[in-house]
């Protein structure tokens, strides 16, 4: 009875119910406008509303955590912790308190019970009353009892997540605001000091891949960011429930120890003790430079400018936080350089680390007999997701490719020139994948055309056909429609194919085409495209684009007639305008015109001849390199789309007439 006693106290926890009933009443009334009105609102038009499925049922989505919902549960249970352990931000407040006839561990476990009774039952009230309304109204076929109780247990669990940071947060600090708004911090840090530290160990090791890293999984680190998804992820995962509640345990424990030693008279500090000071004032300084130098490094684009926004980041964090711990602004003095010199001289050790490899991070490459299969590919997305279109490789002669390519990038260390760059640079992304189930990522930003000779090896293997030509792996059967769209043109009916032996031919003379295409002819940006666009019974569409290089199927479409609407004609044309431009001059011909007002001289023509001879040979999309841009314009279209020319493409007439 007497351990009891010593670990509760009743006096304070029915002093605190009853100071704090506005608080239970104001956010069950919330709850309330939320969910119940809300399903009394929407129950009471349904027939109003006509017929809807599952996924859109209006009854069903008061439970999906809407935004009011996800608004509350991120505010409430932050002001309780905050409100609840006021008083020890007050010297008055604070010596009452500890002043009573009980023990510390008394009064902060009286004060957890009404947090978490506040963070519950508010919550459990409005969940019972949805119960009552479902039974009373008739409601059971719109939505089940799981979908009440599962709203119930996220919200009470995320809710008793929240409330156990704040209070842990407040433990450290003697200022209220300080305390929401470091809560809100603290829950944010796991997420957002992994995405800045990820960020910049990319431009210091060449071939690190930020984009693996930076996944959506990192979303779990944060109870915040989880929030942001229940909207369309509405339940948790048993390892999420499990960590949320060692989580509440953890912090709820260190929490109580800190309570514990925590001296009175740190009301009114930033950092409530001396030991934590370092921690966040370097901490600060730390990620102020992470985020100058992601910032500058990402808009600057070059590693100069990385390394200014790493000095300015790091230079006003810590002054900010300098400002905040001595509450004055007058800091300057022998300690505050000296501490910042340290800083400085640890972040260059660490970065010179990475710059220099010692970890040998960039010349691991394996061996051709360690890898398993390897993934290669325009980014790193489809691997992540496990995509069924991943380019996967097995056969030696393929791994061998990769890995001499590999070996090229990891050498060629111009990544700020490629990155962010049009002149047909990409990022190629390899995943290795070994013996023992080891992974090796890496990731590089290239200028295509060096690597002419690595790739084309790889595209023209009959391996790396089928992993990104579907066409080639589906059997006519199985396909319901085949439909080809102008890339070219704002016209979005195009031409479609649905009688089984015209699909049959189709896949058989397109799936030639391909099999027997050259590296150029798979990569070739000029003339007229079409997207293809192959239906399955199955309710999954395969994708290809079709260009000028498949002789065989555009001999097909012609002779059935379809060639007309699957790319842009010259008939479709009404005229073209060319212009040779300088680099000053702005992307499309109209902006070049009201640039400044100046007279530009441009080429236009009608005839159908030359329309055609332009339509052949122009550049899709925007390549600064190529002096000519095209304009051209169609009967269905105002706008029209545009092009360019390079020295190799321009037709004959159009060049003699800038000469």
């Amino acid at each position: 009875m007497r351990l009891k006693t010593s670990l509760f106290s009743r006096a304070v926890f029915l002093n605190d119910m009853k100071r704090f009933a506005w608080a239970f009443i104001g956010y069950f009334v919330m709850l309330s406008l939320a969910v119940p009105i809300q399903l009394i609102m929407k129950a009471g038009y349904l027939e109003e509303m006509g017929s809807f499925t599952a996924a859109n049922n209006p009854l069903a989505m008061i439970f999906r955590f809407r935004s009011f919902d996800m608004m509350l549960m991120a505010v409430v249970p932050i002001l309780a912790g905050v409100f609840l352990f006021r008083y020890m931000q007050s010297k008055r407040s604070a010596d009452m308190y500890h002043s009573l006839p009980v023990c510390r561990d008394a009064v902060f476990n009286s004060k957890l019970a009404v947090g978490a009774l506040l963070c519950s039952l508010p919550v459990v009230a409005t969940g019972i009353i949805c119960i009552a309304i479902r039974s009373y109204i008739g409601l059971q076929e719109y939505f089940t009892l799981n979908a009440v109780l599962n709203w119930m247990y996220i919200s009470v669990l995320l809710n008793m997540t929240l409330f156990m940071a704040s209070v842990l947060v407040g433990m450290t600090t003697g200022i209220s605001v300080m305390q929401g708004a470091l809560t809100y911090i603290y829950l944010f840090l796991p997420i957002g000091l992994s995405t800045l530290v990820v960020l910049n160990i990319e431009p210091f090791m060449h071939g690190f891949s930020a984009d693996y890293y930076m996944t959506q999984k990192m979303m779990y680190f944060s109870p915040l960011a989880r929030m942001a998804e229940l909207g369309s992820k509405f339940t948790l995962k048993p390892m999420e429930i499990g960590g949320y509640i060692a989580a509440c345990i953890i912090m709820a424990g260190a929490a109580g120890m800190l309570y514990r030693i925590r001296k009175t008279e740190s009301y009114s500090r930033a950092v409530a003790f001396d030991v934590f000071e370092p921690v966040f004032k370097y901490g600060v300084t730390f990620c102020s430079m992470l985020l100058g130098g992601t910032f500058f490094g990402e808009t600057g684009n070059s590693m100069g400018w990385t390394a200014f926004g790493y000095a300015a980041g790091s230079i006003i964090g810590y002054i900010v936080v300098q400002m905040i711990l001595k509450k004055s602004f007058s800091i300057l003095d022998y300690k505050t350089f000296i501490g910042y010199a340290g800083f400085v001289a640890v972040a260059v050790l660490a970065f010179g680390v990475l710059k220099l490899d010692v970890m040998g991070f960039e010349k691991n490459i394996p061996q051709a007999d360690e890898v398993d299969r390897v993934y290669m590919g325009y980014g790193i997305y489809s691997y992540i997701d496990g995509y069924d279109e991943a380019s996967f490789y097995t056969s030696a002669e393929n791994i061998e490719n990769v890995i001499a390519m590999h070996k090229k990038m990891a050498g060629d260390e111009r990544a700020f020139e490629s990155r962010n760059s049009d002149k047909n640079s990409a990022r190629i992304s390899i995943a290795y994948e070994l013996e023992g189930g080891k992974r090796l990522i890496r990731d590089y930003n290239v200028q295509l055309d060096e690597y002419r000779d690595f790739l084309k090896p790889i595209y023209e293997s009959m391996e790396y056909k089928r992993a990104n030509y579907g066409i080639l792996k589906v059997s006519p059967e199985n396909v319901e429609k085949i439909t080809l769209s102008p890339n070219q043109s704002g016209r979005s009916s195009g031409v479609s194919i649905v009688d089984p032996s015209e699909i049959r031919e189709f896949l058989e003379i397109a799936g030639g085409d391909i099999k027997d295409a050259t590296y150029d002819e798979l990569e070739n940006t000029r003339g007229c495209t079409s997207s293809v666009n192959i239906m399955l019974s199955n309710n999954k569409t395969l994708y290809f684009t079709y260009n000028k290089s498949f002789d065989k199927t555009r001999s097909w479409l012609e002779q059935k007639g379809y060639l007309g609407g699957a790319v842009i004609m010259p008939e479709d044309v009404r005229y073209i305008v060319v212009e040779k431009r300088t680099n000053s001059d702005a992307y499309t011909i109209e902006d070049n015109e009201a640039n400044g007002g100046k007279a530009i001289k441009r080429f236009e023509t009608r005839d159908k001849q030359q329309i055609a001879e332009c339509l052949d040979t122009f550049a899709d999309g925007y390549k600064s390199d190529n002096e000519y841009i095209i304009g051209v314009y169609t009967e269905r279209i105002e706008e029209g789309f545009y092009g360019t020319f390079d020295e190799e493409s321009v037709p004959e007439f159009v060049e003699n007439f800038f000469e």
